[in-house]
Order: structure tokens, then C-alpha cells, then sequence
């Protein structure tokens, strides 16, 4: 599966035309139904770099990949953002960023409040140093209720119900 960066050509288009393809590209990105989905995802994993090589592309279909500066694991330079919300900022009317914003609302409603012991029970069977399963855990946990407030803030097109 290639990334979007080698499916569009991107590093070959000539700079003047970059604005144009980064338009196209962006509105692929986020008309794939599982976008509002993989925005809130990176939310909840607090993953700061999400960049366009780091989305898988199957068909019609992309996934997210690359969690390196997520969970808290950042490098200094790497301030609190979501990128996949300031790409809806930066691209989409105020309609579409509220369609957007419902749709990664709704996506927070199906993360599952077991998922972080899941994730725990899993790691907890490879050679990780002891302790860092359970700090994982502890630390989705905690993050878990926030998820749907912290996206409301993130993007920018109006208000859901969620702000009443």
C-alpha cells in the first residue's frame, strides 16, 4: 500500500503547482469515510505528526500508520496539535469542518473505554521494560472522557451540540 505522497507525486510537482496538489490531496484525505474516525484516534493517542506519508492507501480506502510522536513520546519541537484538524481547518469551509467535527464526535462514541487494558494485556506478553504496560494503560485511560471535548476545540467550524 502506498502512502499519498508517492500515490499523488507530490515531491514531483513543480512548486508553483505544490498549493494546487496540496487542495487535491487534502480533499481526498478528508473525503474518505474513515477520516473523522482517524482524527479522533490521533486525539486520543496525543500523535502530533501525522503527515501524508504517514497514511496508508488501499483503493479508495487509507490508514492511519506511524505512531512515533504519539502517546506523550515527543520530541521538544513538537507542539500540541492534531494535524488531521488543522489540515480541516486550513482546507474546508465552515460547513465541512462542521460535518468533520460531528463525524470525529460520533467516531469517540465507539472507542472502547476497554480498549487501553486491551492494549495493557497485550503488551504485557513482549519484552517491554515491566511497568510501561500498565503506564500505557493508565495514560488512555486518562485520556479517554477528554476525547471529544479537546476535538470540539481543535476544529474550528461552529459549534456542535456538544459545546450546549
Amino acid at each position: 500500500m502506498p502512502d499519498l505522497s508517492r500515490r499523488f507525486n507530490i515531491e514531483k510537482i513543480p512548486p508553483a503547482a505544490k498549493q494546487a496538489a496540496f487542495a487535491t490531496v487534502a480533499a481526498w484525505i478528508t473525503s474518505r469515510r474513515q477520516f473523522p474516525a482517524m482524527l479522533a484516534w490521533d486525539e486520543w493517542i496525543n500523535n502530533r505528526d501525522r503527515g501524508i506519508q504517514n497514511l496508508l492507501i488501499d483503493g479508495d480506502d487509507c490508514a492511519p500508520a506511524d505512531h512515533q510522536q504519539a502517546f506523550d513520546c515527543h520530541d521538544e519541537d513538537y507542539t500540541d496539535v492534531n494535524k488531521l484538524a488543522q489540515l480541516v481547518n486550513a482546507t474546508l469551509a465552515p460547513a465541512a469542518q462542521m460535518q468533520i467535527k460531528r463525524g470525529a464526535v460520533r467516531a469517540t462514541m465507539t472507542f472502547s473505554a476497554d480498549w487501553p487494558r486491551m492494549v495493557q494485556d497485550a503488551l504485557t506478553a513482549l519484552p517491554i521494560k515491566l511497568g510501561k504496560p500498565a503506564a500505557l494503560r493508565q495514560w488512555l485511560q486518562s485520556r479517554h472522557p477528554e476525547i471529544a471535548q479537546r476535538i470540539e476545540n481543535r476544529i474550528s467550524g461552529g459549534q456542535t451540540n456538544l459545546a450546549l
